[in-house]
């Protein structure tokens, strides 16, 4: 039984660390996107600032406005933005989990 259970604990992590797609910063001229890790754009370079994935679930991305202030946005890790950057403040709470699809 006990062979069983760690079978399909290992199984399961694998399936997990497998289906999650790596989406990395890079910067084009002034401006940052994000590409796969074959190297593939998947968010074109659009923004001023781009920040590493928390929890492999989503990230921040930032513009400035005309009067250069900085505004926050999110995206998830599939590359959709989920939040267009127009906040000058998101606070995070902590231990919080996306559970539900960003």
């Amino acid at each position: 039984m006990k062979f069983i259970l760690t079978l399909l604990l290992t199984i399961s992590i694998v399936e997990n660390i497998s289906a999650q797609t790596l989406l990395i910063p890079f910067r084009k001229d002034s401006l940052w996107g994000y590409a796969n890790e074959s190297g593939k754009i998947v968010v074109e370079p659009k923004y001023s600032n781009t920040k590493l994935f928390y929890k492999s679930k989503f990230s921040f991305l930032e513009n400035k406005t005309d009067a250069n202030k900085v505004i926050y946005g999110i995206i998830n890790s599939n590359g959709n933005v989920i939040v267009e950057p127009k906040y000058s403040n998101i606070i995070l709470l902590k231990d919080l989990d996306f559970n539900y699809n960003l």
